[in-house]
């Protein structure tokens, strides 16, 4: 299950605006609504991330980009997943966690991170494990030939922050 699907093409075009749309199919899909906290992020991270992916080649500009994708047997979801095919034809996927952090409100301590005073798990290391998770529960992932990557993007962070 996932919130939204879009080309990158599309995502990149309504980024503004989808955080409206996420909010209506997470109150549809869940019975209540979202966090004022979640709300607030795609409002911010969405189009964020769509400044960085108009710059994509065009050859990967009809890849489907998944918001808020449901994990299987799981209630986490990541932020989003785009998929599509690697050059050898295979399945191939990019999963991004968003975060909004700036490098001066966080510090680093090994596989934990530490946010105005709380302890998160490292996006990095939480965007890898929801990037094995598909690789081996996702009906899409499971059992073929496939590359699955995993980023985090901090937005609000310098290009100089080492996080």
């Amino acid at each position: 299950m996932y919130l939204g699907k879009l080309a990158i093409s599309e995502f990149t075009r309504s980024a503004v605006d989808l955080w409206q749309r996420l909010q209506y199919r997470f109150e549809a899909a869940h019975g209540y609504r979202p966090e004022e906290s979640e709300v607030r992020s795609w409002r911010n991270s969405l189009p964020a991330l769509a400044e960085v992916l108009s710059r994509a080649p065009e050859s990967i500009q009809n890849c489907p980009v998944y918001l808020e994708h449901g994990l299987p047997g799981s209630s986490s979801r990541a932020d989003v997943v785009i998929a599509g095919l690697d050059a050898n034809g295979y399945r191939s996927a990019v999963v991004i966690e968003l975060k909004q952090w700036s490098a001066s409100s966080v510090s680093a301590d090994g596989g934990l991170v530490k946010v105005g005073g709380k302890i998160h798990p490292h996006p990095s290391d939480q965007a890898l494990g929801y990037g094995k998770f598909l690789g081996e529960l996702s009906e899409a992932f499971a059992d073929t030939a496939k590359t699955i990557r995993s980023c985090a993007y901090l937005h609000n962070a310098q290009s100089h922050s080492k996080i």
